[in-house]
């Protein structure tokens, strides 16, 4: 009985045998995220190119909340701090100083 795993007294096999078993199932594995595809890792780099940003505009963040600059901050939510980093819509609110909810419905 070499070969064959040992049966306990009920009919169910040992949990020693059991992890010995080969196991012949296949897995999906995850593909890893391209740094490529997400250049901003860190809220420090986000806020770097947030600063950059409203340098060129000539605008602070305070100034993002104003009605008359609702594209600017359409478009540094949408374009730049949701697709290109992996910050959570809280940081993203934070480092905005906005309203997390005005971050959620952007589109």
């Amino acid at each position: 009985m070499e070969g064959r795993p040992q049966e306990s007294g009920d009919g169910s096999l040992t949990l020693v045998d059991y992890s010995k078993m080969q196991d012949d199932r296949q897995f999906i594995d995850l593909q890893e995220e391209n740094l490529a595809d997400n250049p901003i890792q860190t809220e420090k780099q986000a806020k770097e190119l947030l600063m950059n940003s409203l340098i060129n505009h000539k605008i602070n963040v305070r100034e993002l909340k104003n009605r008359q600059n609702e594209d600017l901050r359409r478009d540094i939510i949408i374009r730049t701090l949701k697709r290109k980093s992996n910050l959570s819509v809280r940081q993203i609110a934070n480092l905005l100083e906005i309203d997390r909810n005005m971050v959620q419905r952007t589109k």
